[in-house]
């Protein structure tokens, strides 16, 4: 009568049984959000399909049935955790793990052999030629470094965030699907050369800001100087000497 008791050999097996279980859930849900992701993807790569009526179709439904998996997971991972913490409380009913589903190339990043995560060769610029068919991408942001008008990259930062919040998307595992199709290639290119995929997104988001920001200062302080005229009887090297304490004076000293 004793073994069942808090510290016995029942209830030892018992939280044994429940922490295994926490970790297969667990692992079960990371499977299903890299399927949702590469899912995702496919969606977008599809607005390009000629071939597209029947391959949505499919491919919606995948994601509404992995959907439905990642809900169902959840809600055990919560009755197994509650289990956990209530000494007395019985193991909660398990319906057998579905096996896990290998990503597959329309994903925006691969994995080599050690783990380590890499950026995918190819992502789908939106631009004023593929826009109207690129639909699944017209909530997103976008983000041109040399737009006097356009916003600074924290506030782009803040609003790329804030949509895939509203569509329940976890940054750390879809920044670097999404965060590239919101460049124009020339920044796309600097970010996958010097941001790794690996990174979660704070420290991304940290290195980005770091890089665009000085990027923004240094682009408008470039323009300013071209625009440095002289003025009327303005001698030569009285321009020069104008010239060289507007650089001194600026943000941009030393570039």
């Amino acid at each position: 009568m004793t073994e069942g008791k808090a510290g016995g050999p029942a209830s030892n097996l018992r939280q044994e049984q429940l922490h295994e279980l926490t970790i297969k859930l667990t692992k079960h849900i990371v499977m299903l959000e890299d399927r949702k992701t590469d899912i995702m993807i496919r969606l977008m790569d599809l607005t390009l399909d000629e071939a597209k009526d029947s391959k949505l179709q499919q491919a919606e439904q995948g994601l509404a049935e992995v959907e439905k998996q990642l809900g169902n997971t959840r809600t055990q991972l919560d009755r197994v955790k509650f289990c956990e913490q209530t000494a007395n409380t019985a193991l909660p009913a398990h319906t057998p793990l579905i096996e896990a589903i290998t990503p597959t190339e329309a994903s925006g990043l691969m994995t080599d052999g050690n783990g380590i995560k890499e950026w995918h060769p190819y992502i789908h610029h939106y631009n004023e030629q593929n826009k109207d068919q690129l639909t699944a991408l017209h909530h997103l942001p976008r983000y041109t470094n040399d737009d006097e008008e356009g916003d600074d990259i924290e506030t782009f930062l803040d609003k790329f965030q804030h949509e895939l919040s509203t569509y329940g998307l976890p940054l750390d595992n879809y920044w670097t699907h999404l965060l590239p199709v919101c460049f124009v290639i020339e920044d796309d290119k600097w970010l996958r050369s010097h941001v790794s995929p690996s990174l979660g997104w704070r420290q991304a988001h940290t290195s980005i800001v770091h890089h665009f920001a000085g990027e923004k200062i240094h682009y408008q302080f470039t323009m300013e100087l071209f625009q440095y005229k002289t003025h009327p009887n303005e001698s030569p090297s009285a321009f020069v000497s104008q010239y060289w304490q507007h650089c001194s004076q600026s943000q941009c000293k030393g570039q």
